[in-house]
């Protein structure tokens, strides 16, 4: 029974004493068991109670020290605060001692101001009758001295008058001097050669010796304008200072205006029957095309304007005045004629190119021209095509057309490097009436004004619109058109040649390749060949080398023929142009030693009509007389 209480079967079925043993030990060792799990659970249950605690024990260190923390802050904090407190204290306490020693000096200002009215009134009675006294003493004074007065009075004023007359007669003499050296200049034949600095650029301030970039030397000035006739040029290496004496040297202050100015007597020798040459000599960034053209010009368009713009060069002030003479030369000698020309080219390696017949700048097909020579002796391209023109705008439409088509390209030294040489050539024939009829003149005054169009054909397939929204009316020119039967005509034919010249260059500093650095070698040999072409004619050698260069071929009436010549020397003031400066201003001194002979005027061509009522050899080839051609170009 006990056994089955326990679950353990007797293998007899029997009670037995062993059995009773057995049961006892089994049922001890079950609470033995059952104790054990018991103490275990209960030892396990205390090992996370006290897992617990320890964490709660943590936990409340971890307060502690915050609160530690925190209190010690808080002390700290009040300890700031009780010194902050203790130092407004102190600045309390000096403030109220300064506040009492301000109330102390208040009343003692207050007993000063309180005298004070009495003290003005008493110092404004001793100054008055001190100023009565000394203006009675004054007025007596200078009753005495008043003769002097006058005298002295007198005296300033001639001084002023006779300094107002010397200033005047050093003007005269001043131009006096400058009128007879520049008599002096054209009896010996004598280059005149102006020089002009450039003003320093913002390229040159950001200069610096990048690796990416080509060094160059620093960015110090070595060229300074000395007065209107001398500029020195510093060497840094020899520390010495060499000067050049030149006709005109302009400051890089001076404007487009003042450069003109020297300029505008050459063009009244045009209507007198010289020939005028006008060339910019220089190296790459110096301001040559700036001194020709200016910089604010368009090539898409040009704007006639009333007045000369500030940035305009050389080229359009010259046309503007050349038309302005003819206009009042046409007001003066009513029977005279004059009709204007111009052709635009350039020489490129070496080769002449028409730029008002081209299609594309870069054409492959592009057809050179030859230079020849006239039975004359005068040099002259046939083939190269002349535009008629009227006024300014027609000019510069031309030279603008041709602009567009000049080689240019990017250096290192210069953004729109021109890599050929501008050659503008403006002609002017002036005809000579004895005795027009008034009404043929009418007539032909009608058709030559009818002749005018604002549609200027350049080359087949091209043409240049004239932009005459904003363009000043300029009076028609009379053209050169027929006598009157029976009448004497007299042609004269002068020539203005505007030249821009490539700049000089050195290869390493322009970092050009291939077609570039070809462009720079036939730049650089052409303008050697112009110095030796000067060299010569200033060592007045029996051979001069004209032929080594297109260049010199096409200048070789204006360097040494009888064209009267102006050479522009642009200079930059930089210490890394030091050596093309040099070059440039060493070429100039050179030009100035030559002596041509004086200039001589073009033969006037004397064309005597018949009785019978027939026209000049010249208008029976041509179909009819040059002004009235139609308004396109032709062949010289």
């Amino acid at each position: 029974m006990r056994l089955a209480l326990n679950g353990v079967d007797s293998p007899s079925g029997v009670d037995s004493p062993n059995d009773d043993v057995f049961i006892d030990k089994l049922t001890h060792v079950v609470r033995s068991k059952n104790l054990t799990r018991a103490k275990q659970e209960k030892i396990l249950a205390l090992e996370t109670e006290n897992a617990m605690l320890y964490l709660k024990l943590a936990k409340c260190q971890s307060q502690i020290k915050e609160l530690n923390s925190e209190v010690n802050h808080q002390r700290r904090v009040n300890e700031s605060e009780e010194n902050n407190a203790n130092k407004t204290i102190l600045s309390l306490r000096q403030f109220y001692n300064e506040l009492q020693d301000i109330r102390e000096s208040c009343s003692d200002i207050r007993q000063h101001v309180t005298k004070i009215p009495k003290q003005i009134a008493d110092d404004t009675t001793e100054i008055l009758s001190s100023t009565v006294t000394y203006g009675k003493k004054l007025i007596a004074e200078s009753r005495e001295k008043l003769p002097d007065f006058k005298d002295v009075i007198n005296k300033v004023d001639s001084l002023d008058l006779m300094v107002k007359q010397y200033k005047d007669l050093y003007e005269k003499e001043k131009e006096k001097r400058k009128m007879l050296h520049n008599t002096l200049v054209e009896l010996r034949g004598n280059i005149r050669v102006h020089c002009r600095i450039r003003p320093i650029l913002q390229s040159d301030y950001d200069y610096n010796d990048e690796p990416g970039k080509v060094k160059t030397g620093p960015r110090e000035q070595v060229i300074d304008w000395v007065d209107e006739e001398t500029v020195n040029i510093r060497n840094s290496r020899s520390n010495g200072t060499r000067t050049y004496e030149y006709e005109r040297v302009f400051a890089p202050s001076d404007p487009q205006e003042a450069v003109f100015n020297d300029v505008a007597p050459l063009l009244t020798s045009l209507l007198d029957g010289y020939n005028v040459c006008i060339m910019a000599y220089g190296q790459t960034g110096s301001g040559k095309t700036h001194t020709m053209l200016g910089e604010h010009a368009s090539l898409d368009d040009w704007i006639d304007f009333e007045v000369p713009h500030p940035q305009e060069g050389v080229i359009p002030r010259a046309a503007r005045e050349l038309f302005r003479l003819l206009a009042e030369e046409n007001q003066k000698n009513p029977h005279n004629f004059h009709s204007v020309e111009v052709s635009v080219a350039e020489v490129y390696n070496n080769n002449v190119r028409d730029l008002l017949n081209v299609g594309q700048k870069n054409n492959s097909d592009v057809r050179y021209l030859e230079i020849v020579t006239s039975a004359d002796g005068s040099h002259d391209v046939p083939s190269l095509i002349t535009k008629p023109v009227t006024n300014v705008s027609d000019v510069m439409v031309a030279v603008m057309y041709g602009m567009r088509h000049r080689h240019e390209d990017a250096t290192l030294i210069h953004s729109h490097s021109s890599r050929s040489h501008l050659i503008v050539t403006v002609t002017i024939t002036t005809s000579l009436y004895d005795s027009p009829s008034k009404q043929q003149s009418t007539k032909m005054r009608k058709k030559s004004v009818d002749s005018r169009s604002t549609q200027i054909p350049l080359s087949p397939g091209i043409q240049l619109q004239v932009n005459r929204s904003r363009s000043v009316h300029h009076p028609p020119l009379r053209l050169v058109s027929t006598p009157s039967f029976g009448s004497l005509r007299t042609v004269i034919k002068t020539k203005l040649q505007l030249v821009d010249l490539a700049g000089s260059e050195c290869v390493g500093m322009s970092g050009v390749t291939g077609t570039a650095l070809r462009e720079t070698r036939c730049i650089n040999r052409s303008l050697s060949a112009l110095a030796d072409v000067l060299g010569a004619l200033a060592e007045n050698r029996t051979h001069v080398p004209y032929r080594n260069s297109k260049l010199t071929q096409m200048l070789q009436d204006s360097i040494g023929g009888d064209a009267k010549l102006l050479l522009f020397l642009c200079v930059s003031p930089m210490k890394r142009h030091l050596t093309e400066s040099a070059q440039c201003l060493g070429f100039g001194s050179r030009a100035r030693q030559i002596q041509r002979g004086a200039a001589k005027q073009n033969r006037p061509q004397v064309v005597a009509g018949t009785s019978g009522g027939s026209s000049s050899s010249e208008e029976a080839s041509s179909g009819g007389p040059p002004s009235l051609l139609p308004m396109n170009l032709r062949h010289r």
